[in-house]
This record gives structure tokens, C-alpha cells and sequence, in this order.
């Protein structure tokens, strides 16, 4: 097939306006029929690369998912845009079960979906010889791999797909391996002569915060109400315990919240998840029990409130938030005891030595991500293949510039402190040596005497907190005891206590209200999202999403919402435009958008009417100004406004503006119409960080900034 009918079929049936990344590469590879391993970001678009190929070669396309709820979802998605899919599970009935086979006999099936024990099944594999492959897909390819926690051991018996079937190509996807990670998928499932292929897998939609817990439900709060009101978003917590206990709180605060974990039923965790997909719940607290198979673009935040059991783990989560490209954030406190409780977790497993090394390994890898001030990506991405030389300007390492400091007295007072008290306590009780603090324990061990008593009085305790993160990440010195809480030297302390070597390590700092809010392109995101006519059409979405029994997303995306508000099309030919809008997509639901549209441009209309009536000719900058200040709109609103009428085509620009003919013709051509061009940029530069312009000297400006963005 030519690469002209492959962006015919991709734009008609599949609703988008190009291939991302990788994709048409792959589907090109898949459609000659070799074998490949695909490795793309979550929401990169992996699912296209096998839905599409499978489509254009003769067969049904077979799709190895992990879960039930992520298979439904696949085979809705597929129905929606007039595809014939269906998932075999064991909830089926045997009248069902007997349906779907004669379906596949006929010919009549698109894709199937099934679970690796549903494939493993001797009568399924009898029928798949029965009937001609497209080819297969393995989907969440790194569940093969024994020490990933989403490790499913029938994974790895799907080899057999290159023995019975061998001249039906195959393709593993993922969205996040590690080498170790890869190189089993590769192994297990015998690619080792398939082409790999890999994206981008830097979401940088994510804007990444981290910061030490003080009170870290109170963090949590602030952090969702200065950038989260309404959003959805996970919050993850380590044990069940936690887990009811921060829900419990949130809907202390009022929040619309549910709780996920291995200790409910079945239908109890399938009701509160359903209900979060729905976005009934806004935000979900969840052990990590939650979240493989959640294919909600609208995730707008996921927080951590302990460290995750690795970096790996760490960025499979995160990569729940965001989806849909659109700004996006992750959130985490973290705190010693969550450290010495991964230790402990490790050091008491039933797991061999060599795995538990490994792991051991693992945690400081993400102890250095998490005390380090450098950018966050610098240190997060080279576990996964990805070197960058440069800072992102999209983390709190970036934003705040964390301040480095260069003591090597400090080291020194430090492990002198673990010695002095005798090697057998705690950091919290070591702090409070250090700082002088004359509390029951430390005078019931007479350990003010000691001389490191009050030696590092004049520092914060958070101060001291960095210092000795720092040294466990150095190895200087070592969690012993039970329950790991217990410091102890290294061998690796004498050069520091002997002051032979340089000692460095980042401050913690605490978000306030100010960074939260001087994040740029999220805040602009939530502009975009306050529009009139994007609300009007979310809830026409929402309307024929619950008439359908579907999710909203289902229908069309926020993203492609947000075309549809700023394009404004009056006619179904130009809904093919827009990213989202396949041809069945336009057929179920195109009339009823364009309807919203269309009263909206009756709305705009009717204020147009209004203003002309008010105009002199030629208008003047009073004029404009007046109408504002009767209708009490801010000038940042008038010219939103005008913009939109402009867009519209309800009026031109020379009948509502003071421009002469000349001016336009430059504003036309991407000039500032203003006789200095710094005039132009500052009005942008307000129009980004201000919510209300009121400064008449920029206003217009202003309005030739808002028409730019929008035309």
C-alpha cells in the first residue's frame, strides 16, 4: 500500500493529522511483515503503530493486553471509529464465547483482544490456526520481566508465538524499559531479530516538584488547591494504612476523593475506579495496586507521599499524568523514614542476594535523584537511554536554582555525632545533638556532655536533614537495626572526618505560593480551558457521553476540544481539520458540535450588534474603552472579544479597530503595528503573567497579541 493510502486510512478512519515520532516508520516495517519492539512514551501513540497495520494487512490483528478494563476500553475506542474489535475474557458466557469464535471463522473481526492465560488456552490456540493473522501484538510488554512489580509470569510463555506462528510478524510495546528491562522482553519473547524502535520517552509536559516532608498532608493541600481545583489526579501512598488516612483527610478538606487498595473487594476497587474514569472522583488515592491500564488523558497531577520503590516505578507512575500532551504535573515529598523503609523492605524480602543487590542499587540511584539540585530530567533520564546535556526549564531544579554548598566541617561534625552517640541511633535524635536541643533522650543518655553537643546550633534542622541525606547517598555512613532506623559509619567516613576531601550538597527548600503559581504554560493551559465556548462544548461532551454510556474522553479529547473552541468551524468539511475527528467520529457527533459552535457564533453576533451601535466612525481607542468600562469588562476581556469576532469573520479588523491601512498591512505580516516594537512584547509579557490588564497604554497592543495567538 502506498505511503498515500497510509495517511488516507490514518486521517479517515483514525481521526489524526500526521504520524508522531516513530509511527509511520514502524507501521511500514509491520505492514512488510517483520517483527519489532517498540518503545514510546505513554500517550506517545503506540497502540496506532499495530491498530493501523494490522488494518491494512489481511487477517485480524491479535492483541496480548494484561487487564480486562484496559482491553474494553481498547475495543470501545476501536467501535467508536467504526472498527470491529472484541476482548475474550472469562467473564464472558459460553453463548458469548461461541458468538465471538464464529465471528473470527467469518472473517468478520477487525482485532482481538486477549489475556496472556485466555492465549496460553490449548482450544484458543487451536481456533487462531484456524484463521488468518494480521499479526500480534504484546501490549505492556515489560510485565515479562520477573523484577518489575507489574511482572506477569504467563509473559513469559509467549514465546510460543514464535513457534506456532512463525510467519505472522510481532511487535512488543512499552512505554518504559530500562536496559535489564529490554533485554528480557527481547528474551523471553524471542525478538532478537526484531528491529527496535524508540521515541522521545521525555514527557515534557510534566513539570516536576519535589521537596522534603514537614507536614505533608498540608503540602498536599496547598499544592492541589494553588494549582489543581477540579482537576483529576492520583495520589500514591506505600501501605493501605496511609492510603485511607490521606483520603480520609482530603474529604476532610472537601475534596472530591476515592480510595484504591489490594485490601478492598473486587467490586469495591471496579466501582471507585469506574467512578474516577467518569470524573465523578476527582482525585484518587491509591497504593501502586492502581494505575496500569488507566487510560485517562485528563490526569492533570500525580503526587507521590513516599518515595516510590524506584526510578523505574517512579516514571511509569508520573507517566499517568498528562496524556493528552497537555501541561501536566509530579508532585513528591519525601522523608528519611520513607528511605529507611524501602531498606527495610529489601533487606527482610525473601528475594536472592543478587536481586537484592540490585535493588539496593536502585534505591540510590533514587536517593541521588531526589536530593540532587541539579535538573530533574539530567538525572532521571539516563536510566532510560536518554543523555541530556542541557536543563529542561521545566522542574523545580530549574526554576528555583537550588543552592549548592561547600562544607566539608559540616561532614565532619556530622559523622563525629553518629560516633560520639555510640553508632546505635537515629538521624532525628542525631539532629537533635547537633542543634543543642536538651529534650528527655538526650539528657536521660547524658549525651549533652558530648562535644558535639550544640556544635551545629546556628543550622536548621532541615539544614541538617540535606546533610546527612547527602552522606547516605555518599555512603559515608549506614542504616542498621530492624527497622533500618539506626546510623552507623563506613569505611568510606574517615576521609571526611579527617577533612581529606571536599563535602557538597544541595539545601532543601519548601514550595510557596509564588512558585506554584509562576509556572507560565500551565497557567496560559488553564486560560485556554476558561474560554466560553470551551465550556459549552465540554458540556455537550458530557451530555453525549452519559446518552451513550461512555466516558467523555471517549467522545473526543480536551485537546481536541480545545481545537474546536479556537478554530470554530461552521461546517462538518472542516471538522476534518481538527486532530480527533475521525470520519465516524464526524458522523456520530459532528452535527452536535457544530451546533454549539453555531450558537455561540449567534451569542458573539449579538454582542457584535451592541458595540457597532456604540462605534464612531472612525472608531477611536475612547470608544473602545467605553464600551469596556460599561459593559465592566477589563481591557484583557474586550480584546478577547474582539478577537473573537474578527476570527469569526462577523466583522473585519478595519471596522471594530483605530489602525489605519498601513498598520494593518504590517500587523498582517507579523510586524507590531505599535512604532516600537518593545511595546509589542511587553504586552505579551502581560498578557502571560497578569489576569487583568488595565493599563491603557498597553491594551491595545494587548489586543493585536490575543488576535495573533488566535489566527
Amino acid at each position: 500500500m502506498s505511503i498515500n493510502k497510509i495517511q488516507q486510512l490514518l486521517h479517515e478512519t483514525f481521526g489524526h493529522q500526521g504520524f508522531k515520532g516513530p509511527q509511520q516508520e514502524v507501521i511500514e516495517h509491520l505492514i512488510a511483515g517483520n517483527d519489532a519492539l517498540v518503545v514510546m512514551a505513554t500517550g506517545a501513540g503506540k497502540s496506532l503503530c499495530y491498530q493501523l497495520a494490522g488494518l491494512i494487512r489481511d487477517g485480524v490483528t491479535v492483541v496480548i493486553s494484561p487487564l480486562i478494563a484496559l482491553m474494553k476500553e481498547q475495543v470501545l475506542h476501536l467501535e467508536q471509529l467504526g472498527l470491529k474489535a472484541v476482548c475474550v475474557h472469562a467473564a464472558l458466557s459460553w453463548q458469548e464465547v461461541e458468538e465471538l469464535e464464529s465471528q473470527l471463522l467469518m472473517g468478520e473481526l477487525d482485532y482481538l483482544y486477549l489475556s496472556p492465560e485466555k492465549l496460553l488456552n490449548e482450544d484458543m490456540q487451536n481456533l487462531l490456526h484456524q484463521i488468518d493473522i494480521a499479526l500480534f501484538a504484546i501490549d505492556e510488554a515489560h510485565c515479562i520481566w520477573r523484577w518489575g512489580e507489574q511482572f506477569r509470569p504467563e509473559y513469559q510463555q509467549l514465546s510460543l508465538l514464535s513457534k506456532q506462528f512463525p510467519r505472522v510478524p510481532r511487535v512488543a510495546l512499552t512505554a518504559t524499559a530500562g536496559k535489564i528491562c529490554r533485554d528480557a522482553v527481547i528474551n523471553e519473547l524471542a525478538l532478537q531479530q526484531a528491529r527496535l524502535f524508540e521515541d522521545e520517552l521525555d514527557r515534557k509536559n510534566i513539570y516536576y516538584w519535589l521537596q522534603p516532608k514537614k507536614s505533608a498532608k498540608e503540602q498536599l493541600t496547598k499544592f492541589i488547591n494553588l494549582r489543581h481545583q477540579n482537576h483529576c489526579g492520583i495520589v500514591y501512598c506505600q501501605t493501605r494504612k496511609k492510603t485511607q488516612d490521606i483520603t480520609d483527610y482530603l474529604r476532610q478538606q472537601n475534596f472530591s476523593v476515592g480510595c484504591y487498595h489490594a485490601g478492598m473487594t473486587t467490586e469495591e476497587r471496579w466501582q471507585v475506579q469506574s467512578q474516577f474514569l467518569k470524573g465523578n472522583v476527582k482525585v484518587m488515592v491509591a497504593t501502586v495496586a492502581f494505575g496500569m491500564g488507566i487510560n485517562k488523558p485528563d490526569i492533570r497531577f500525580v503526587a507521590h507521599m513516599d518515595l516510590p520503590r524506584n526510578l523505574e516505578s517512579y516514571y511509569q507512575e508520573v507517566g499517568r499524568a498528562g496524556r493528552d500532551g497537555e501541561p501536566a504535573d509530579a508532585w513528591m515529598v519525601f522523608g528519611l523514614r520513607d528511605f529507611q523503609l524501602l531498606s527495610q523492605w529489601i533487606e527482610h524480602s525473601d528475594h536472592d542476594e543478587t536481586r537484592k543487590q540490585w535493588e539496593r542499587e536502585q534505591l540510590f540511584e533514587l536517593l541521588n535523584y531526589v536530593i540532587d539540585g541539579n535538573c530533574r530530567r539530567r538525572n532521571l533520564l539516563p536510566g532510560f537511554g536518554i543523555e541530556t546535556q542541557h536543563n529542561c526549564e521545566h522542574c523545580d531544579n530549574c526554576q528555583l536554582s537550588s543552592n549548592e554548598e561547600d562544607d566539608n566541617k559540616l561532614a565532619a561534625q556530622a559523622l563525629s555525632a553518629v560516633y560520639r552517640c555510640g553508632q546505635n541511633t537515629g538521624i532525628d535524635y542525631l539532629i537533635k545533638v547537633l542543634r543543642g536541643k536538651r529534650v528527655k533522650q538526650v539528657l536521660e543518655n547524658n549525651h549533652q556532655q558530648l562535644s558535639v553537643f550544640g556544635i551545629g546550633k546556628s543550622y536548621t534542622e532541615i539544614y541538617w536533614r540535606a546533610v546527612f541525606f547527602r552522606l547516605l547517598q555518599m555512603g559515608a555512613i549506614q542504616l542498621h537495626g530492624d527497622y533500618c532506623e539506626l546510623v552507623k559509619l563506613t569505611s568510606k567516613s574517615k576521609p571526611l572526618l579527617n577533612l581529606a576531601i571536599p563535602f557538597s550538597f544541595y539545601k532543601f527548600h519548601y514550595f510557596k505560593e509564588v512558585d506554584y503559581q509562576s509556572h507560565r504554560s500551565y497557567r496560559n493551559h488553564v486560560s485556554e480551558q476558561s474560554s466560553e465556548l470551551y465550556k459549552m462544548l465540554w458540556t455537550k461532551r458530557w451530555q453525549l457521553a452519559s446518552e451513550n454510556k461512555m466516558l467523555d474522553y471517549q467522545i473526543v479529547s480536551d485537546r481536541t476540544l480545545l481545537d474546536l473552541s479556537t478554530q470554530m468551524p461552521l461546517e462538518l468539511s472542516q471538522l476534518t481539520e481538527i486532530e480527533g475527528f475521525a470520519r465516524e467520529t464526524i458522523r456520530r457527533y459532528g452535527e452536535q458540535f457544530l451546533e454549539v459552535v453555531q450558537r455561540y457564533q449567534q451569542q458573539q453576533q449579538h454582542q457584535l450588534d451592541e458595540l457597532l451601535s456604540v462605534l464612531t466612525d472612525p472608531v477611536t481607542q475612547k470608544d473602545l474603552e467605553n464600551y469596556a468600562l460599561h459593559q465592566q469588562l477589563t481591557l484583557q476581556q474586550l480584546a478577547h472579544q474582539l478577537a473573537n469576532y474578527i476570527q469569526l469573520k462577523l466583522v473585519r479588523v478595519e471596522e471594530i479597530l483605530p489602525v489605519s491601512k498601513d498598520e494593518l498591512y504590517l500587523f498582517q505580516r507579523g510586524w507590531t503595528f505599535t512604532h516600537v516594537e518593545s511595546d509589542y512584547a511587553m504586552a505579551r509579557k502581560y498578557l502571560e503573567q497578569s489576569k487583568d490588564i488595565d493599563i491603557q497604554s498597553c491594551w491595545l497592543p494587548c489586543l493585536f497579541a490575543e488576535f495573533s495567538q488566535k489566527t
